[in-house]
């Protein structure tokens, strides 16, 4: 099991925020993002390294994947 972070951006509503949680896989993690992005721009990171951007771009739930930011995330 994985260790998973989320870097949200903020909106209107929710400030930003990071998010920890375990998963088994990438696919185990992107159901669990699912449930805290609310269409919110994100990072995730896999036990500590970043591994994608990541937008939920549709109510049927297809993602926008990205390369993850030179930044380290942050």
């Amino acid at each position: 099991m994985a260790d998973y972070s989320l870097r949200c951006s903020g909106s209107q509503d929710i400030g930003a925020e990071e998010i920890h949680f375990s998963a088994l896989s990438f696919d185990g993690a992107l159901n669990l993002a699912k449930k805290h992005l609310n269409g919110r721009q994100a990072v995730l990171l896999e036990d500590g390294r970043p591994i994608c951007s990541m937008q939920m771009v549709s109510e049927t739930g297809a993602w926008l994947i990205g390369r993850p930011p030179l930044d380290n995330g942050s």
